[in-house]
């Protein structure tokens, strides 16, 4: 026995459909659009306030990679360590910085030394400090992507 498709059951499975397509494309949507490009500054190491130069020299001995966030009354600071390498010329940029929720993301590229630069063979830990603006240096959680190229 062959069972025939009504019109009603064809136009209701049509619609489901782009119900279900409307509602995952706008979610999708929403989760993009709730990202926003946060301001920052790359910061002069030699300008720094005392406690944030301190942490960052901190950083510079450690031997992992690691981020440290110090809040001050006008910026927040973003410390970026990258760990120990094996020479000098090694580099960190920092790509964006974007608000995602209660998240702040930072994305940020490993500069490895080119081919044909003079490089001298001792442990280093690059660093990189970055400042936001106070309001959003409060997120509960801080996320940083590092991309070697």
């Amino acid at each position: 026995m062959k069972r025939q498709i009504s019109a009603f059951q064809l136009f209701f499975c049509s619609l489901l459909a782009v119900v279900l397509f409307l509602s995952t494309t706008t979610m999708a949507h929403a989760e993009i659009s709730n990202q926003s490009e946060v301001p920052f500054v790359v910061e002069s190491l030699d300008s720094l306030p005392d406690d944030v130069y301190n942490q960052m020299e901190e950083m510079r001995f450690q031997p992992y990679s690691g981020i440290e966030v110090v809040p001050k009354e006008d910026r927040t600071y973003i410390i970026l360590s990258l760990g120990l390498r094996p020479s000098t010329g090694y580099e960190i940029m920092v790509n964006r910085v974007v608000q995602d929720g209660d998240h702040i993301l930072v994305w940020a590229t490993e500069i490895p030394p080119s081919d044909d630069e003079v490089v001298l063979p001792v442990l280093t830990s690059p660093v990189k400090v970055i400042s936001i603006p106070p309001s959003l240096g409060e997120a509960s959680e801080l996320d940083m992507k590092i991309h070697v190229k």
